[in-house]
């Protein structure tokens, strides 16, 4: 009873009450923050139990990528390549806004991108 009494008592006292930003939903419309040009769309009618797609529009135009994420990695997947081979990036969501690798540059290869979510 006396040590029932203890972890009453000092377990709340050992809880973190930490402001967290809620993330919001992956799936919508993104656009990348500073050039406005770049957008990525997670739509949940493009997924299956088997995979998850995103489309991507660039200034070449639009692409489909096969994607999982695992913690701070995404690994994508060009649809329209012949090698089914995956790369990871870096990804990490953080309220309405997402950064990631850029994987659709080249000459920006290690580069990390910013994308807001439209509204």
């Amino acid at each position: 009873m006396k040590y029932l009494l203890i972890l009453i008592i000092v377990l709340p006292l050992s809880c973190s009450y930490d402001n967290v930003t809620p993330l919001a939903p992956l799936d919508g419309k993104w656009i990348e923050r500073v050039n406005k040009k770049d957008t990525i769309i997670f739509d949940q009618k493009l997924n299956s139990d088997n995979y998850k797609l995103f489309k991507f529009r660039g200034t070449t135009g639009y692409w489909l990528y096969e994607y999982k994420i695992n913690g701070d990695t995404i690994s994508i997947y060009n649809t329209v390549s012949s090698c089914y081979c995956f790369s990871d990036y870096y990804f990490t969501q953080a309220g309405d806004e997402i950064m990631i690798g850029n994987f659709y540059d080249s000459n920006s290869k290690g580069m990390i991108e910013t994308f807001e979510k439209l509204k």
